[in-house]
C-alpha cells in the first residue's frame, strides 16, 4: 500500500523524491523546511488513510503549531476540509492532521479514490 503511494506522489510530480517504503504504515516526505515534514499514513488496523504535518520538538514544534493555529480557519478553507489539531498535546512532537475513513468494507474506496485522495 505503501509503494502505490510512493509512486502516485511521484507520478502526479507532488514530490520529487521518497524515502524507500519501510514495512511500516506510514512514510514521510520532506516539507523543505527543518522542523516539519509530511507523514502520509495507510494504516490497514485502524483504517484510515491519512497525511499529517508533523512537527518536531527539536525544532520548538509549540511555537510552530501556535503559528499555524492562528491561521487554522484560512488553512481549512482552503483545503476544503476540517483538520485535526494536535491531537496528543501531552507528546512533544505535535501533528496536524487530516484522515480518510477506509473501513473495508463497509466503505468501498478503490486505489485510485485512495491514491487521489
Amino acid at each position: 500500500m505503501v509503494d502505490l503511494f510512493s509512486k502516485a506522489l511521484l507520478e502526479k510530480k507532488v514530490v520529487f523524491s521518497i524515502q524507500k517504503p519501510q514495512p511500516r504504515y506510514w512514510f514521510n516526505v520532506p516539507l523543505g523546511r527543518s522542523g516539519m515534514g509530511l507523514s502520509n499514513i495507510a494504516n490497514t488496523f485502524d483504517h484510515k488513510l491519512g497525511v499529517r504535518v508533523y512537527l518536531y520538538n527539536r525544532y520548538n514544534a509549540d511555537a510552530a503549531l501556535a503559528q499555524l493555529f492562528d491561521q487554522r480557519e484560512q488553512i481549512e478553507t482552503e483545503l476544503g476540509t476540517k483538520l485535526i489539531w494536535n491531537p496528543n498535546p501531552e507528546n512533544r512532537d505535535k501533528i496536524i492532521g487530516v484522515y480518510l475513513d477506509a473501513t473495508f468494507p463497509n466503505v468501498k474506496i478503490g486505489k485510485n479514490t485512495a491514491t487521489g485522495w
